[in-house]
């Protein structure tokens, strides 16, 4: 679920053909520091 640093576009692939409620971590591309929440 923690994927660390990715961006935004290939969270998005990587959560198209999961399950619904499926989600990742990943650092915030716009945000030093923090993290995002990707569903």
């Amino acid at each position: 679920w923690y994927y660390g640093r990715i961006t935004r576009a290939d969270a998005e692939r990587l959560l198209l053909n999961k399950h619904e409620g499926a989600f990742l971590i990943r650092i915030s591309e716009s945000s030093p520091g923090d993290f995002s929440l990707s569903v």
